[in-house]
């Protein structure tokens, strides 16, 4: 008795399976910012041939100079996936604290181009690059919140992108990471801190989520400037023609995705053979009102009305019941006459459930008491 468990018991919403659940199973769980950041990244396979027809790059800087595919690549960076490869080497990575000055600047037991936040600075910096050339205003918009995010990161009191950067060759930044170049003049200019003698992994975590706290006010900036940019009509024609593929591919991807409805049709159709309902047609009312100069008007019953287009462009249309004849007369106001009955006072408790006499009246007896 001390451990009496009380239940209401399982309602019939509780009972359902959830892998009857719509959306429970999809064939293709990629968004139109993950196709498109993935098909821009297969550019990187195909080897781009100059003039002379000799190899120079691949097709990368071509796409990845589009805004739209610029904000694709945001929306579809993978936060849990850098969260995960942050835990792996917090768990698998000694505390060495401090650097060595006389090896470039390497922190001893650590290989800093590597570090997860070292990444996500990569990220943050091809994102800002690639807009320099923008012109639209959803772009330069992104571009300068992008700028504003470097000089806050940069800030930083470990001075751990002070340290990365003395990586020379392997870590590569646009110099707004040291100077305020494209927001305060020469003369205003601030450098960078300089890394500090000790480095802990307790600084590396806090720097790492400062990189995604701002990761996430980029890609709400990018989630709001999308839509405009898909209709900027700024796009190289090739890049606009894979934008429109990917967003057509979307259609096909919602017929895909339906392997639990057409999973549910076969349970009802099939095995229990259960027959839809047949289609009820919407009812409206609608009010006629005569010219003044005419006749009595009659509209005949079948006589069809146009009340827009539906979500599929095509004409909504209803069809009257019966006849009618549109006159003069209006309806002035309506009205609705209710009676409070009492079974236990007179004349409602003579009269039974249909509303009848319990007995018929007696000649020259009233069937309902008055006082006359």
């Amino acid at each position: 008795m001390n451990q009496l468990i009380i239940r209401d018991g399982t309602s019939q919403a509780m009972r359902a399976l959830p892998a009857l659940q719509e959306g429970y199973f999809n064939l293709n769980e990629l968004s139109f910012q993950d196709l498109l950041a993935m098909v821009t990244e297969f550019g990187a396979l195909v080897k781009f041939h100059n003039a002379s027809n000799e190899p120079d790059g691949d097709w990368t800087p071509f796409f990845h100079a589009d805004e739209t595919v610029v904000m694709s690549r945001i929306l579809a960076l993978d936060l849990a996936d850098a969260t995960a490869h942050f835990d792996d080497w917090w768990r698998g990575t000694p505390e060495q604290v401090g650097f060595d000055p006389s090896n470039q600047g390497q922190a001893r037991g650590w290989d800093l181009p590597s570090l997860p936040v070292a990444t996500l600075a990569r990220t943050i910096n091809d994102w800002y690059v690639a807009l320099l050339d923008a012109q639209s205003e959803s772009a330069l918009s992104l571009r300068l919140l992008i700028g504003n995010v470097i000089v806050q990161l940069r800030a930083d009191k470990s001075g751990l992108l002070a340290l990365l950067q003395q990586q020379r060759g392997d870590f590569l930044l646009d110099p707004i990471w040291t100077t305020d170049a494209d927001i305060l003049t020469d003369d205003q200019a601030t450098p960078a801190p300089q890394p500090m003698s000790l480095l802990s992994k307790s600084m590396v975590r806090s720097d790492f989520h400062a990189f995604l706290k701002a990761i996430e006010m980029i890609r709400r900036e990018a989630l709001a400037r999308l839509p405009a940019s898909l209709h900027s009509q700024q796009h190289d024609p090739a890049t606009g023609m894979l934008i429109a593929f990917v967003q057509q591919f979307q259609k096909l991807k919602g017929k895909l995705n339906r392997f639990t409805r057409n999973y549910l049709d076969f349970y009802y159709d099939k095995m229990l053979g259960s027959v839809p309902l047949p289609a009820v047609a919407d009812r409206t009312w609608l009010v006629l009102r005569k010219n003044p100069s005419t006749r009595d008007a009659l509209v005949p019953a079948q006589t069809e009305f146009l009340a827009g287009l539906d979500a599929d462009s095509r004409d909504i249309v209803y069809v009257s019941a019966n006849d009618l004849v549109v006159s003069d007369a209006r309806i002035a106001a309506l009205q609705t006459v209710y009676f409070d009955h009492n079974s236990y006072s007179a004349p409602e408790n003579l009269l039974g459930a249909d509303g009848t006499p319990f007995r018929a009246p007696l000649p020259g007896e009233r069937s309902w008491p008055t006082s006359v």
